[in-house]
């Protein structure tokens, strides 16, 4: 039922912040987001470093819920308010691994994540990696101007 809370709670968030007039560009952050969870889970729960449990629908190894829910709508929310400036955009980075890393903590104190070989500082670093991914796809590939100071 987590993943559902989740998938709604982000819903709502979405719905509140998007820009609609710009979703069709913003909305690629959404599907690297989504791209990237793919990937790392269906890494790590293949390699055994986490088991991720009542997944509901199952693609990949994770919850379609998480999928469309928080990665697709916090990737697309990170490309549209990605900042101009610099200092503001790593900022971002670290706000947003902080962020997300404190909801995947709540899903493994419920226990629908369980760590076996995986600790707290990996999904930091990866969610940094993830974040820093999609802050670099903001302004390479979307073209997001970005100021020195």
């Amino acid at each position: 039922m987590e993943w559902v809370f989740y998938f709604v709670l982000n819903w709502f968030i979405f719905i509140l912040l998007v820009d609609w007039k710009e979703l069709k560009v913003n909305m690629w952050g959404g599907v690297l987001g989504i791209i990237l969870a793919c990937f790392v889970d269906y890494h790590k729960v293949n390699t055994e470093a986490y088991l991720l449990k009542n997944l509901i629908v199952e693609i990949y190894n994770t919850s379609i819920f998480f999928l469309f829910g928080p990665a697709f709508v916090i990737g697309t929310l990170f490309v549209q308010y990605h900042p101009a400036k610099r200092w503001i955009a790593v900022v971002n980075v670290f706000l947003f691994t902080f962020f997300f890393t404190a909801m995947e903590y709540t899903l493994v104190e419920t226990g629908v994540i369980e760590y076996i070989k995986w600790y707290y500082y990996d999904s930091i670093i990866i969610n940094f990696a993830v974040f820093y991914t999609l802050s670099f796809f903001s302004i390479v590939v979307m073209n997001k101007k970005i100021k020195q100071n």
